[in-house]
């Protein structure tokens, strides 16, 4: 079974998530030890209520209590899983070669105008992908709140 899987991209995610889920595990309970528990409590209460404007704002301070602190998180793990080289090395489909790889490479052969544009290729995606997530994450948020 696991054979039939090597030339896919999901031994890559399994290592990944197995390397990254200590980190994640271990920044969630830093964050869940940094937010006060009773007025986690208070917020979820006053979301529960029938007028719209309390809901609002209980969904408002949970966001900001817990919300921002479980993005940032994400944004950790996302970064360490985009930029990790042994394992995209290591277990990566035959018929790719990953960026972490292709940077890795040229950056043996010195300095030339390919590797620049690779690098700012390779730093600008994750950038504009986290900015695209956290724009609809407020779009998403401001419209349930309406």
């Amino acid at each position: 079974l696991l054979l039939a899987w090597r030339d896919e991209s999901v031994p890559l995610l399994i290592v990944l998530v197995l390397l990254l889920m200590p980190i994640g595990l271990l920044l969630r309970a830093l964050m869940a030890g940094l937010t006060d528990t009773t007025a986690v409590h208070l917020a979820r209460q006053l979301k529960g209520s029938k007028a719209a404007d309390l809901r609002r704002a209980g969904r408002q301070l949970i966001w900001q209590m817990k919300g921002w602190a479980g993005f940032y998180v994400f944004v950790v793990l996302f970064i360490l899983a985009y930029f990790d080289l042994s394992a995209a090395v290591l277990l990566r489909p035959q018929s790719m070669t990953l960026a972490p790889q292709l940077v890795y490479n040229q950056m043996h052969y010195g300095q030339s105008a390919a590797l620049s544009a690779t690098v700012a290729a390779f730093v600008a995606v994750p950038l504009l992908l986290l900015s695209v997530v956290a724009g609809l994450g407020r779009l998403v948020y401001r419209l349930a709140g309406e």
